[in-house]
């Protein structure tokens, strides 16, 4: 009987063991839909790696994603870890949905990641987000339809004056190939955040600095605005139907050879050889005016819901997928970014390479000019393509359109206040 009870006892504490052993702690992850598959693999690693911890991960669609974690978080119901958009950072840590990382950052080396990513993902000296990579925009252009120009693929444009001479001389109307691939879709950011890159570089301003006032009515602007527009309606470089395209619809027609040169980031290179892998481009910032500083930037990163019951165990998780290694190995390999590493960025060979080298020299040099971090500037920029539609349908002058545009934007403001 003794023996027995030993027995039991030993048993016990043997299945006791077992299930302490075994034990996990759940962190639910989402990220975008299109990253899942692209990540499992680092799953996979981090479960191995760190048995007391399993991540669940789910994807979320990227329209309407905003709205969808606006909703989770104000429920209550948002995952432990997730993947913002730039633009969303400071409304959600504005809203005590994020938890604040400063005491975690000497684990991290934070001074390695991109400083205007850090910077801006920073909400009253708290940084809310860390970093999973920036991006920038620059200039794709075709090598093959450049040397047929006769010009030289390594000496891309530096001013708008060369640029404007490089789009006649790649435009060819009955081959069907034009210059510049112009996207001015409805509905869509992407051609005000183009125009808004000019502006930038010819030393304008959409907003006053303390973001109060709308400055688009500044020569610098209405100059900027009017050389996108003439190369549409006046030189004629740009494809036809530039209203109907997004910056996804001239991946396409550019990797068939289209158009020759058309403003994208790096993060859309494997778009581009997914549609034609024998594709040659190279990439080039895009060239400055009065300053080089006014790329779209961008990016991604990895938050913590403040309301994550295992804010450890999810800090764990955030810790590695930003780490050098998987800086490498996901942000720069799988997911085809410049990473959120700048160490990694420089170092890694295939960014010192084409097409990815004007990308990184972009972020390298510091031109790109990220979104303000204001609730309104989502509602602005849709306004800004608007009128911008309007003076493209040559349904307004670039005055006239402006005038209009400087009102709605300056009423948006004051009743954000």
């Amino acid at each position: 009987m003794k023996v027995l009870k030993v027995a039991i006892c030993v048993l016990l504490m043997v299945l006791t063991g077992a299930l302490v052993v075994y034990a996990k702690t759940t962190v639910r992850y989402e990220t975008v839909s299109v990253w899942v598959p692209l990540q499992e693999e680092a799953i996979k690693e981090f479960n191995e790696t760190h048995p007391e911890i399993k991540v669940e991960m789910e994807g979320f669609p990227w329209t309407g994603a905003f709205e969808r974690l606006l909703t989770h978080f104000t429920a209550g119901t948002a995952p432990d870890v997730v993947a913002l958009h730039s633009d969303w950072v400071h409304r959600f840590a504005s809203l005590n949905f994020l938890l604040g990382l400063n005491p975690y950052l000497p684990e991290i080396g934070i001074e390695d990641f991109w400083p205007d990513m850090v910077k801006h993902f920073t909400y009253k000296d708290e940084l809310y987000a860390i970093p999973s990579y920036g991006d920038v925009w620059g200039l794709a252009y075709n090598v093959d339809l450049y040397k047929e120009a006769g010009l030289d693929p390594e000496k891309p444009p530096q001013s708008w004056e060369e640029e404007l001479e490089h789009f006649k001389l790649l435009t060819k109307p009955e081959e069907n190939q034009y210059g510049f691939g112009l996207f001015a879709k409805g509905g869509v950011h992407e051609l005000a955040s183009l125009i808004n890159t000019y502006i930038y570089q010819n030393g304008g301003k959409v907003l006053s600095d303390d973001y109060t006032k709308c400055l688009l009515g500044e020569p610098e602007a209405i100059e900027a605005i009017q050389f996108v527009a003439d190369l549409y309606l006046k030189h004629k470089v740009c494809l036809p139907g530039a209203l109907e395209y997004e910056m996804k619809d001239i991946d396409k027609i550019f990797a068939n050879g289209g158009v020759a040169v058309f403003p994208t980031a790096a993060s859309h290179i494997p778009f581009i050889y997914e549609v034609n892998p024998n594709i040659n481009f190279y990439s080039a910032p895009m060239p400055g005016r009065k300053t080089w500083k006014g790329a779209r930037m961008y990016g991604w990163s990895l938050a913590i819901s403040s309301k994550s019951k295992h804010p450890q165990e999810a800090w764990e998780f955030v810790k590695f997928m930003n780490s050098p290694e998987m800086s490498k190995k996901l942000w720069i390999e799988k997911i085809g970014t410049a990473g959120p590493r700048m160490s990694v960025a420089k170092e890694h060979p295939r960014l010192s390479q084409q097409p990815y080298k004007g990308f990184i020299e972009a972020m390298l040099k510091g031109y790109g000019v990220l979104n303000p971090p204001i609730e309104e500037w989502q509602q602005i920029v849709m306004k800004e393509v608007d009128a911008f539609q309007k003076v493209l349908l040559e349904q307004q002058t670039v005055e006239e359109a402006v005038q209009d545009l400087i009102s709605e934007i300056n009423e948006i403001l004051a009743e954000g206040k």
